[in-house]
């Protein structure tokens, strides 16, 4: 019984009871018909290569009774030992199910991440978009608010020249002239006007040409040729000046 005790595993159990009743591995095989690699195995306690528990179960039975010793104590022994591993290979399954669980969420976690980032992508690229859009459209207001204001600035710019042109026209035609001079020349000459006690510059006149004169005090011309230009003076014909190539000169107001 003392020996029983300080035996810890089926395979030291059997080895023992087969060595102690003078039987080898070779004698159980013919008895048992059993493979000595797997009654090697048994006495190794390493039961890999069995296909199942019942077939480990069977084959220590059938040695227990070969070598005269006790089977269900073989058997205790056994389910003990497949206890251990029964509890660690359910503890390694529990172990593998928290580690699967652990990456299924990791995986979770990260599509999760991945399809909350899509999302805030998509929704700041229609945010950009509706920017854009509404930038083009406050361009396109600006553009035509710019174009309004532009027309009405270029409208009252132009209102303001009319205004301006008309109120110069308006003071100008308001001018008093004292003197007013119309020159028509039939033949080329050349004439040298001082008007307003200011000498203007001498210039060439050709057939065609209509000149006139306007002087507020005093206007003083000096003809090349005398035959070739027709005056008035304010409005009034003057008739035939001279004679062709006949320079003169002519001041105005006339004296009495």
């Amino acid at each position: 019984m003392e020996d029983e005790i300080n035996i810890e595993t089926v395979g030291k159990y059997i080895k023992s009871e087969r060595e102690r009743h003078n039987f080898t591995q070779n004698d159980i095989a013919r008895i048992t018909k059993i493979s000595p690699a797997y009654i090697q195995a048994i006495e190794d306690d390493n039961f890999l290569p069995f296909p199942s528990s019942y077939t480990i179960k069977g084959y220590i039975k059938s040695i227990a009774e070969a070598i005269k010793a006790d089977e269900f104590y073989a058997m205790k022994l056994y389910e003990s030992a497949n206890k251990n591993i029964s509890e660690i290979k359910h503890e390694d399954i529990v172990k593998q199910k928290f580690v699967e669980e652990h990456q299924k969420s990791i995986k979770l976690k990260k599509r999760l991440f991945i399809s909350a980032a899509i999302i805030i992508v998509i929704i700041f690229g229609i945010i950009g978009f509706i920017n854009i859009q509404k930038a083009v459209r406050t361009d396109n207001i600006s553009s035509k608010l710019f174009s309004i204001f532009s027309a009405k600035h270029k409208h009252k710019l132009v209102n303001k020249k009319k205004s301006l042109k008309s109120k110069y026209i308006k003071n100008k035609s308001n001018i008093h002239y004292k003197v007013i001079l119309k020159g028509k020349v039939i033949r080329k000459t050349w004439v040298d006007v001082s008007i307003d006690d200011s000498r203007q510059k001498q210039s060439m006149l050709y057939p065609g040409t209509v000149k006139i004169w306007k002087a507020k005090k005093n206007l003083h011309i000096k003809i090349g040729n005398a035959g070739g230009i027709l005056l008035s003076y304010n409005g009034k014909y003057l008739g035939k000046l001279g004679k062709n190539k006949e320079v003169i000169t002519l001041n105005f107001p006339k004296q009495k």
